[in-house]
């Protein structure tokens, strides 16, 4: 789920003057990916202090740890010094700002609810059909429940290289052997959060099932599209809770 430059603000909790900063992560991953290091980090002066409010805000405590740092100190995030570079943005009475561009953005927070979408064909969507197959529909949706497999954190953000587990209901996504079709069956299997940039591809036609939607499929060496979570979803799908009939 990367594309291109990404960016997200940062502010001085102890003032509205000072300390404000525009981030410029290579990709929207990589943000996700630091906040990760960053959130995790050994070194509390920053695990503890530095707060990301959504995907395109944060708060520091400059006095504690100044957010800046984090790419130089080698216990929180050192190796992004190459992906990630802070701004320092003028004191609120300069005449000058620098504004981000305004984007639709989904946090991916393990544990919520999305519906999975074609990032180059908004039109098509993952939908469960009654027979429990994963299909590509234009017509139709299923909320699915996405999380890490090691969840422990409620509000986790997932990375790339997270495992998790995709379930509707008392059913989670497996990967029928053979063919490679996404089936929901009891168990589930572990998969990759990072899959969803091109580990899964509509099946040829040749493979659509009685209710005329292409299947979905597992591929290897990134041949597949890209897909991305959303809280949009289409029409009546299976929800993990209840059918939804999101007409958005």
């Amino acid at each position: 789920m990367s594309s291109g430059v990404f960016y997200a603000y940062a502010k001085n909790v102890r003032d509205d003057v000072t300390w404000r900063y525009l981030i410029v992560f290579a990709s929207r991953s990589v943000a996700d990916e630091w906040w990760r290091a960053v959130s995790t980090s050994s070194n509390t002066a920053f695990s503890s202090t530095v707060r990301r409010l959504n995907p395109q805000f944060y708060t520091h405590d400059p006095n504690q740890a100044n957010i800046s740092r984090t790419i130089t100190e080698a216990t929180v995030a050192g190796n992004f010094l190459d992906k990630v570079f802070f701004t320092l943005l003028p004191d609120r009475d300069g005449r000058s700002m620098n504004i981000i561009p305004p984007l639709d953005i989904t946090d991916h927070v393990s544990g919520n609810l999305y519906y999975i979408r074609a990032k180059g064909d908004k039109s098509v969507y993952w939908c469960a059909d009654a027979n429990g197959r994963v299909t590509a529909s234009r017509t139709n949706s299923t909320r699915f429940l996405v999380r890490t497999v090691e969840q422990t954190n409620t509000r986790l953000i997932m990375i790339n290289s997270d495992a998790i587990n995709i379930s509707v209901g008392q059913q989670s996504v497996s990967v029928t052997s053979g063919d490679g079709f996404l089936q929901l069956t009891r168990l589930g299997d572990r998969l990759t959060f990072g899959d969803f940039n091109s580990g899964y591809a509509v099946a040829n036609t040749q493979y659509a099932n009685s209710y005329g939607y292409n299947r979905i499929v597992k591929v290897e060496n990134g041949t597949g599209e890209q897909w991305e979570l959303t809280t949009s979803g289409r029409v009546c799908g299976i929800s993990s809770e209840k059918p939804d009939c999101d007409d958005q």
